[in-house]
Order: C-alpha cells, then sequence, then structure tokens
C-alpha cells in the first residue's frame, strides 16, 4: 500500500467538515507507524537496486568504450568470447530506462499524496424525510383507524 494509490469513502453529516477530515487523514497515514516503516523498507530497497544499477551502467560504459576504442591485439575479444557492441548498447538503454523509473518511484515515495479530494454529494443518500415522513403518516393513520374502530363497538355496548 505505500507506492499504489487506494481509496478512502467518508461519510459525513456536517458537509463543512470534508476539508478538514481530508487534512486529518493525510497527515494520520503520514505520520503512521505502519506506513512510515513499509515507507522506509521500500525507500531501502529502491536505493539499493539504484546503487546497483548505477554500477552495472557505469561497468558496461567503460566496456563500450574499451570495445569502441581496442588497445593491443583484441580485435573485438574478451577473454576468448567474442563482444556485440549493439548487444552493449542495448543493455545500456535499458538498464538506464530501469534506473529512471526506479528513481521516480523513489521520488513518489516520499510522502502521501491526496489524488482527488473528498467531494460532497449534491444530495445525501442516506434516508428521504418526505419519503419517511409520508410511510410514518401512512402507519399512523392505520394504526389510528384501527385503534378507533376496536375502542367505538366497546363505547356502544357500555352506553345505556
Amino acid at each position: 500500500m505505500t507506492t499504489f494509490p487506494f481509496r478512502i469513502e467518508l461519510a459525513l453529516y456536517d458537509r463543512q467538515l470534508f476539508d478538514t477530515m481530508e487534512v486529518a487523514l493525510v497527515r494520520y497515514l503520514g505520520n503512521n507507524k505502519f506506513f512510515a516503516n513499509q515507507k522506509k523498507i521500500k525507500q531501502q530497497e529502491v536505493e539499493n537496486m539504484i546503487s546497483k544499477l548505477k554500477r552495472e551502467v557505469a561497468s558496461i560504459d567503460s566496456m563500450k568504450t574499451s570495445v569502441s576504442e581496442p588497445r593491443g591485439p583484441v580485435n573485438g575479444f574478451v577473454y576468448g568470447q567474442p563482444i556485440d557492441p549493439t548487444n552493449l548498447y542495448k543493455e545500456s538503454i535499458s538498464m538506464y530506462k530501469e534506473l529512471v523509473r526506479l528513481e521516480a518511484d523513489r521520488e513518489r515515495m516520499s510522502s502521501v499524496q491526496v489524488v482527488s479530494g473528498f467531494v460532497p454529494r449534491l444530495r445525501p443518500t442516506g434516508p428521504s424525510l418526505k419519503k419517511y415522513m409520508g410511510i410514518g403518516g401512512l402507519i399512523g393513520l392505520i394504526v389510528g383507524i384501527t385503534v378507533a374502530l376496536n375502542l367505538d363497538p366497546r363505547r356502544r355496548r357500555t352506553q345505556p
């Protein structure tokens, strides 16, 4: 979760609290021990990979130099193995692309970022006041009529 976006949905009764809650959640996630620990582990992993790739790129660069400007009776062979300069250049470019990607990943994991802020809905998604008032009124009417009909025959029997 330290490098991938994730979604937080927030339900509030007061629309004015959305901005405050957004800042509070970002601060909480940024200072959370678990996330800080996971971020530290991931950063160390990326740093190690970056340093290894830098060494490999430097090694390939020095090999490209020695192949392109041979000194002595080398004739394109190093320790009895033929060297193809085009493969060296292709490998160098692919390693450099990986290095750039890892450096970008390192920069992205520096802090918690809000991709899209909390946006309150135009209308509440909860109970509809008119709907529940209508249902409550209808139930009240039915209960009232039932009670009135049950009390009316009793009154008629008790009257002389």
